[in-house]
């Protein structure tokens, strides 16, 4: 397991899968996508080969550091990403620091659970929903 500590070697590692049209897996770090995915959970991501869209993990890379959050709006050719567990965004994440899609989840317990498709989608969106109307009700 690569710790954060060589994020410069994951990097190189995966840019050179990416761009060989490859998939692969890691192991997440943090808190940040609760509770779609905890800590320690196995992300698969794959290749970008269409626009990502409104709802869907992106895995990027700004400033040495990875994060898989969602993407919650666009901006021209750039996107807007957050965290599952945050209330703020990432701010603009440019489209060449998206380095791929996470399409599924491996759960410590082994189950897989796809985050592709559009149930996957509409439980952000219902996600979505439930937390404008409680900054509403504030």
């Amino acid at each position: 397991m690569i710790e954060r500590a060589h994020s410069g070697m994951f990097g190189e590692l995966v840019h050179e899968l990416i761009a060989n049209g490859n998939s692969f897996r890691f192991c997440a770090r943090g808190l940040s996508m609760n509770p779609t995915i905890q800590d320690g959970d196995i992300l698969q991501v794959e290749p970008i080969t269409a626009s990502p869209r409104i709802g869907e993990i992106v895995l990027f890379s700004r400033n040495g550091e990875f994060k898989a959050h969602r993407l919650v709006r666009r901006s021209g050719n750039d996107f807007i990403t957050r965290g599952d567990a945050g209330l703020e965004v990432d701010g603009i994440v440019a489209h060449t620091c998206v380095v791929g899609r996470v399409v599924a989840v491996e759960l410590e317990d082994g189950t897989t659970v796809s985050m592709t498709g559009l149930s996957a989608r509409m439980k952000f969106f219902g996600r979505e929903l439930r937390r404008k109307v409680s900054a509403l009700q504030r």
